[in-house]
């Protein structure tokens, strides 16, 4: 069976002003999904594989465990508190949703970005076309991928050779913010993230600098298209408004 992370510990400073919320929880529109937290939430509770959901969070424990609590009937949700949410980016975070889903002995991991907003469908459907790789597995939008912000990859085929915001040349489009690792891949991936504890340079990385660190050294990362473009990742306002207009 399958677990879920959650990293929804940002502190979101692009959106300052916008929200006095968790990004995870920022309202988009009044009918459903009216935040990322709905749409994940319900993509992940309607699954037939997805067993735990382990949300890791930052200084906003209250409002996201309130949150969640309306989910319990359908999913096992539990929060991961990161104590070092405002001094290590989303590396850590991921470190410690990874380190307690395989502590419980899952045989998989699917991990959503808090800010990635876009239909329960859509969100499923792009896991479920995950789940058919054997070793890792990133969503990629072929649509996308030409600014400079963009978490961009390039490809051999359908394996994945490079990620990142720099030093791909010839993007195949951009990092969607969901991803999947067997048990056995996500342990390897652990170590790369591992090693940034003791290095005080490394604390500003994302958890895509491990991934390209796992890529490197010949970790198996399969490309998975998403059902189409109705996405959009919320890092301030004028993406706030792309989200409020998407057809979810």
């Amino acid at each position: 069976m399958t677990a879920a992370v959650v990293l929804a510990a940002g502190v979101g400073r692009r959106l300052a002003g916008v929200a006095d919320v968790p990004k995870w929880l920022l309202p988009v529109r009044d009918d459903a999904p009216s935040c990322p937290a709905e749409s994940q939430l319900q993509a992940l509770s309607s699954s037939e594989t997805i067993e735990s959901v382990y949300v890791v969070v930052g200084t906003q424990v209250a409002p996201i465990q309130r949150a969640v609590d309306r989910w319990a009937a359908d999913v096992s949700v539990e929060l991961v508190e990161n104590p070092h949410a405002t001094t290590r980016n989303n590396w850590y975070s991921l470190l410690l949703g990874l380190d307690r889903v395989l502590e419980q002995g899952h045989g998989e991991v699917a991990v959503l970005n808090s800010d990635v907003y876009a239909g329960a469908a859509w969100i499923a459907d792009s896991l479920t076309r995950c789940r058919r790789s054997e070793g890792a597995a990133l969503v990629i939008d072929p649509a996308k991928g030409k600014t400079d912000e963009a978490m961009k990859v390039s490809v051999h085929g359908d394996r994945i050779e490079r990620i990142g915001k720099v030093g791909v040349d010839v993007p195949a489009g951009e990092y969607v913010g969901l991803s999947w690792w067997s048990a056995a891949s996500a342990t390897e991936y652990v170590g790369h993230l591992r090693g940034y504890l003791d290095d005080p340079a490394c604390s500003d990385n994302w958890y895509e600098h491990a991934i390209d660190d796992h890529l490197r050294a010949g970790g198996d990362y399969r490309l998975v298209a998403p059902p189409d473009s109705t996405w959009v990742e919320i890092d301030d306002a004028a993406d706030l408004e792309v989200a409020r207009r998407l057809p979810v």
